[in-house]
């Protein structure tokens, strides 16, 4: 991205295609966060596209909730047996 030549629906487009292909909200965050440390100066994102991005990353996180792994419940039992081992 080039920050002179790149618009807003350009950066949304780029965001969009990274969550399509399933990266996850903590890439899409650290991208974000790249892209506003290299618009400054002249090219500073202006605030209606930080706006813009802030609904985007609060959609995907509605999109790809945090997945969480279950584990199977452990007794008292089951966990003395392994340290037993």
């Amino acid at each position: 991205m080039d920050p002179p030549s790149c618009a807003t629906p350009d950066i949304l487009k780029f965001l969009q295609d990274m969550l399509e292909t399933g990266k996850s909200l903590s890439t899409l965050k650290g991208m974000v966060a790249a892209i506003k440390a290299a618009w400054v100066g002249p090219w500073k994102l202006a605030e209606a596209c930080c706006d813009l991005i802030t609904q985007f990353l609060k959609g995907a996180q509605a999109y790809s909730p945090l997945q969480k792994t279950s584990y199977p419940p452990m007794g008292f039992g089951v966990g003395a047996v392994s340290l037993a081992a």
